[in-house]
């Protein structure tokens, strides 16, 4: 109930995404809710997203894709797996973050790359708070408006999911994580469904999906996916022929 009022109160209200009073209210979200107090010293994700995948695979051990994957402990959606035995690839554009994943994640195979719809270079704008680096230019122009300036251009290699030959169906414990600050969709789009479709994909949607019918749940919803919860900014849609792992 709390996180549902979380939710509706920052739309009613308009609150912007990267603003202060959000950070801070995500802050205190972490602090009341249920969830997060039983969980607290085990929570890293940024809404409770860890939680969620707790609860949907148990005890299961499996593998994780996690695009734009950032610091490998703090704000992580697939930290909690990792410690719990999973593994994965980790796709992340800067060094500073492949070098920590690297340390504190030496099972996981961790590519230093963007992650796209076809395979090439692409201009990468980053900012000092590398939450917000990203390849798009609209994104770039919005964080513009809040004070928020690159401070550093470049041409950046793309590796699309199909590139990376990694398999999964419905029925396998996998979990596809995306956090690239407004390339999702491009990501999705890069992948081989015939190959890899994870139960559970996260995708982070500044937009409701559930009012806006946003482009990210119209093509998850033409590949078997529902939407099953909107967490902060963390849309997590699970597939219809899904198993349970519980």
């Amino acid at each position: 109930m709390f996180r549902f009022w979380f939710v509706r109160t920052v739309q009613r209200l308009n609150i912007k995404p990267n603003s202060r009073i959000y950070r801070l209210l995500t802050v205190v979200y972490q602090l009341v809710t249920p969830d997060s107090q039983q969980n607290r010293r085990h929570l890293y994700s940024q809404f409770g997203e860890d939680v969620f995948l707790l609860n949907f695979f148990g005890s299961a051990t499996g593998k994780y894709v996690d695009v734009g994957s950032g610091h490998p402990v703090r704000g992580s959606n697939t930290f909690i797996l990792y410690q719990r035995g999973w593994s994965g690839i980790s796709i992340e554009p800067l060094s500073k973050n492949i070098l920590l994943t690297r340390k504190h994640r030496p099972r996981d195979e961790s590519i230093m790359a963007l992650c796209g719809e076809t395979e090439g270079e692409i201009l990468f704008w980053e900012y000092e708070q590398y939450e917000y680096s990203t390849t798009v230019q609209i994104r770039v122009h919005e964080l513009a408006e809040q004070g928020h300036h690159p401070i550093r251009t470049c041409s950046l290699r793309v590796r699309p999911l199909r590139s990376l030959g990694i398999s999964a169906t419905p029925q396998d414990p996998y979990v596809l994580s995306i956090d690239v600050e407004g390339a999702e969709l491009d990501v999705l789009r890069g992948n081989d469904w015939a190959a890899f479709t994870p139960p559970v994909i996260i995708a982070e949607e500044f937009s409701r999906p559930w009012l806006t019918n946003s482009e990210i749940s119209q093509f998850l919803s033409a590949q078997g996916y529902e939407l099953r919860n909107y967490i902060g900014i963390s849309s997590i849609y699970v597939h219809k022929q899904s198993s349970s792992f519980v």
